[in-house]
């Protein structure tokens, strides 16, 4: 697995006017944490690689961002006067949230994974929060991903931060390549979730906090109201020091990111654990009156089951590739829980090397099968004249989609644009057909709407 990793101290401490400390430096950690993660192994079946790197990145954290000398000074009422002891280790029972132990936090690394998945959305949702759009090069289900806030779009929030989940999601999650001003802000938004983590647990050791299991809500509250008062002075220095647009998104994403994660953790904890960390999110949203609808706002579900599905796309033959809405998609991409779309019309195409099998559903799949065979042009005719799209594009297309011959041309273009995958269509049905036929293919090869799949499909009424 791959996370993204922030590593903004270096932009902290410029923007609060002090030189980054510590040995090695600050610009070095960084550095040498970027090369680490960009070189990671394939296969950490233990963990060790991000047990050892999760301890650095800690670190860094401390002592270059939370205890940078500019920062903490601004700090010192919401921090101990010196950096806590972090402790890395791996929990095998589950996810397990950091906790004090001593003098030290205890801080799993699948937690700090955890915490990255939900400031990935926390930054995708900053780098829309004050426009413009994401320009993502995939036509797969791209329009909500591109233009609108993902958090209230997903329900339960909490269910989505499995890897299962997350992993299919991420792909539409991370910034176009080559988009710095969208890089900077999901940067941000992925590092605000872990330091409100940090600045909760040395709370509890700042106030004195003894026993701290997490079911004592006065504690939990009392730390958290002192975490967010040290994430509003670090959003608000943000705002102030990286210039108007990604100011106003890091102060979006500081403000937002305690909610957020107290959102997860209600929804992903059980009894007793869920009812304080239920507590904990409404005074965390009723903590500033001025941010209360705000907040409630962005973690509120705008959209449900009413509007996601799941598709399920495995068939009982073996697949050796999908077109889902005209996108190809090997076996291997497909997340093993299905992928999550818009509960609408979907094309599903599994190429088999028996046959082909077609669903033209909504919010579901269910497959015609069509074995591989020649068909007599008495057959197609019957399939067309009977409106059967889906065993027509099977009768007439290769295994990549292409018409078998130029015998069956018409028939194979007829059956992609009826099944809304014009994209699909061959250059040879714009050049090769004539008439009333060649006049609809080119039609239909104009009419592509590569984002149809998010939103209704249009219905052709023939």
């Amino acid at each position: 697995m791959t996370i993204k990793i922030l590593l903004c101290g270096v932009a902290f401490s410029l923007l609060f006017g002090h030189a980054a400390v510590a040995q090695p430096s600050c610009p070095d950690q960084k550095n040498a944490l970027q090369s680490e993660i960009k070189n990671h192994p394939q296969s950490d079946p233990n963990g060790q690689f991000m047990s050892a790197f999760t301890q650095k990145e800690m670190t860094y954290f401390t002592q270059c961002v939370l205890w940078n000398p500019g920062i903490h000074q601004q700090l010192a009422a919401y921090e101990t006067d010196s950096p806590p002891t972090i402790r890395v280790e791996s929990v095998a029972t589950g996810l397990q949230t950091p906790h004090i132990d001593g003098d030290s936090i205890v801080f799993p690394y699948e937690f700090s994974i955890y915490l990255s998945s939900i400031g990935t959305f926390l930054g995708h949702d900053g780098a829309l929060s004050s426009g413009p759009s994401l320009h993502l090069p995939y036509p797969l289900m791209t329009t909500p991903y591109r233009r609108t806030l993902l958090a209230p779009l997903f329900e339960p929030f909490g269910s989505f931060m499995d890897w299962d989940h997350f992993a299919s999601l991420k792909p539409y999650l991370d910034c176009p390549q080559g988009d710095v001003a969208c890089a900077a802000a999901e940067e941000y938004g992925i590092e605000a979730p872990i330091l409100f983590v940090l600045l909760h647990e040395n709370a509890h050791q700042r106030l004195h906090h003894v026993n701290v299991d997490g079911l004592d809500p006065a504690q939990e509250m009392a730390a958290d109201a002192s975490a967010l008062a040290a994430m509003k002075i670090l959003g608000d220095g943000m705002n102030e020091g990286l210039g108007p647009l990604l100011g106003r998104k890091v102060r979006w994403m500081f403000q937002r990111a305690p909610a957020l994660w107290l959102l997860a953790d209600v929804q992903r904890e059980k009894p007793p654990v869920n009812a304080v960390a239920s507590q904990r999110l409404q005074a965390v949203l009723n903590a500033d009156s001025t941010l209360t609808k705000l907040l409630k706002n962005y973690i509120t579900a705008k959209h449900s089951g009413n509007n996601l599905t799941v598709l399920d796309l495995s068939f009982q033959h073996p697949v050796q590739l999908y077109f889902v809405d005209g996108v190809a998609l090997a076996p291997a991409q497909v997340p093993a829980g299905g992928l999550i779309v818009s509960n609408d019309m979907h094309t599903v195409v599994a190429i088999c090397s028996d046959g082909i099998a077609v669903s033209r559903n909504f919010g579901t799949v269910d497959y015609t099968f069509t074995a591989t065979g020649d068909v007599s042009a008495a057959q197609l005719q019957q399939d067309e004249s009977d409106k059967k799209w889906e065993q027509l594009l099977a009768e007439t297309s290769t295994a990549n989609l292409s018409p078998k011959s130029d015998a069956v041309l018409w028939y194979q273009t007829e059956a992609l644009a009826e099944l809304n995958l014009e994209n699909l269509i061959s250059p040879n049905a714009l050049t090769q057909l004539t008439g009333d036929q060649l006049d609809d293919a080119r039609e239909w090869a104009a009419d592509i709407v590569p984002l149809q799949t998010w939103g209704y499909a249009k219905d052709r009424v023939r």
